[in-house]
């Protein structure tokens, strides 16, 4: 994405996002390889158990995507219209 911002706000946002992204890539990735580990489904993770941690992961997938998605528009060139608060 070779796209300079214009707004110091949206170069803040689509920073943040990718902070985000990392996370929860970080987070997913834990939980894969404890997935990896415990491939008999027999395992559980504090009080999770195999079915809800790959749960888990599914979700977080789906928000890296949802993120990723985020991002594109803030660098596609929207108006600074941002519907989430940025938390630093």
């Amino acid at each position: 994405m070779n796209y300079r911002l214009k707004s110091k706000i949206d170069a803040i946002a689509v920073d943040e996002l990718v902070k985000a992204k990392a996370d929860l890539c970080r987070v997913g990735g834990f939980f894969k390889l404890w997935l990896v580990h415990h491939a008999n489904g027999k395992a559980n993770l504090g009080s999770k158990s195999y079915s809800e941690v790959e749960s888990i992961v599914n979700e977080l997938e789906k928000k890296q995507t949802e993120l990723l998605s985020s991002a594109s528009y803030l660098m596609n060139g929207c108006k600074g219209r941002i519907s989430t608060t940025i938390k630093s």
